[in-house]
Formats: structure tokens, C-alpha cells, sequence
């Protein structure tokens, strides 16, 4: 049974932002201020969602470049198992205010010496069509365990992702560009099932939708 369409892309960004900031307040109210969320990645076919990945906690303490070539593997993995045409990738992230007093530096390492210049954010990247559109959330953390949340920032056509995070959008172009869908075989029960398990060797949990 298909999920609820969302027939455009603010449609499936407006989903994907309202699940991570219910899943980043109930992880600070759980573990307290301070915890990021894990890495996640939405699968859509046409206007319905078709599946979501997690990445595990100990492959998020691994370096980038690993990190990347997980994200980039599954990716490919649920292109062939289920088609999908676009892609929604959520992650923690920070945004500068003031662009021109960052740009020599990380934005993690400006958020330190910088100040309100700088603020910590969850980041959305939406790729489709060979398209990209990234916004973010900003948000400020209080007491007791609480998260104040700050306007959306959208981006529409851009990235405005530095150094190694601007590797995600072209390479989930690609993937959506370059691999094609398998046909599954008749026992799709135990294809998914399958799938699932070499997904989460990799280091993602699966929830087909």
C-alpha cells in the first residue's frame, strides 16, 4: 500500500522537517542538550515516500569519507530495489548569518569563535530532476532540555554546502541519474527483507513505507 502522496518537493521537505524537529526535541528532552539527531534519508517515488534510512549511531563516529561512501552504497542499494527519483537528506549542520566573517574557517569551528555569527541548524538537501534545494532550521538550545527553534531558511537551485558536504547533492544526482531500477523478484517479502539486512551491515536501519 502506498503512503500518503506529496505530490511536490515543499510538500516532501515540509514532512521530512517536521519528523526531524520532533525527533531532535525528544532527543534532547531523553539525552539532554547538546545530542544531535543521526543522519537519515528519505526515498521518494514520485509523490510517495517509499522508504526511510538511519544511520547508525557508530557509523555516525566514523570519519567523513567513510561515512560518505555508506551513504553513497545504500543509496545506490534503494535506487535499484524501489526506483526512486528523489532524495531527501537530513543531517546536523550550522549556518553562518554573516558569510564574509566565516569564510576562512569551518562553520563548526567559527560557531566556537564566533559566536551568534554562527548558529547550529538541521540541514535539509532535497535532490530531484538534477536539481537541488537545501534549506536549514536554526535553532538555539535552553534550559531544562529544551531546543528554541529559528525560521526556515530556504535555498531553492543551490547548496550553500562548504568543503566535503557539497560531495552529497552531486552524488545523489548521480546515483538517481546513472542507476537503474531491478526488477524484483516474485518473493518481494523476502527480497525487502534481504535488503534490509545488508542495509543495516552497512550501518543504516531501514523503514520500507
Amino acid at each position: 500500500m502506498l503512503s500518503t502522496p506529496f505530490p511536490s518537493s515543499l510538500d516532501k521537505l515540509a514532512l521530512a522537517v517536521q519528523s526531524a524537529v520532533e525527533a531532535k526535541e525528544l532527543t534532547v528532552k531523553e539525552y539532554g542538550i547538546g545530542e544531535d539527531i543521526n543522519v537519515n534519508l528519505y526515498g521518494w517515488k514520485g509523490p510517495h515516500l517509499y522508504a526511510v534510512l538511519q544511520m547508525s549511531t557508530s557509523l555516525m563516529r566514523k570519519p567523513h569519507e567513510e561515512r560518505f561512501g555508506r551513504v553513497a552504497d545504500a543509496t545506490c542499494v534503494l535506487r535499484k530495489a524501489t526506483g526512486i527519483d528523489s532524495i531527501t537528506m537530513v543531517a546536523e549542520g550550522y549556518i553562518s548569518t554573516d558569510p564574509t566573517k566565516t569564510s576562512d574557517m569551518p562553520l563548526s569551528e567559527a560557531f566556537v569563535k564566533k559566536g551568534s555569527v554562527v548558529k547550529e541548524c538541521l540541514t535539509f538537501t532535497h535532490i530531484y530532476n538534477e536539481q537541488v534545494i537545501f534549506m536549514t532550521k536554526p535553532y538555539i538550545y535552553n534550559v531544562p532540555r529544551r531546543v528554541d527553534w529559528e525560521d526556515e531558511i530556504y535555498t531553492p537551485g543551490q547548496t550553500v554546502m562548504r568543503g566535503g558536504n557539497a560531495k552529497y547533492p552531486m552524488m545523489f544526482s548521480k546515483v538517481l541519474r546513472e542507476i537503474d531500477e531491478e526488477e524484483a523478484p516474485l518473493d518481494e517479502q523476502t527480497y525487502f527483507e534481504t535488503i534490509a539486512i545488508g542495509l543495516r551491515n552497512m550501518g543504516f536501519e531501514i523503514s520500507w513505507l
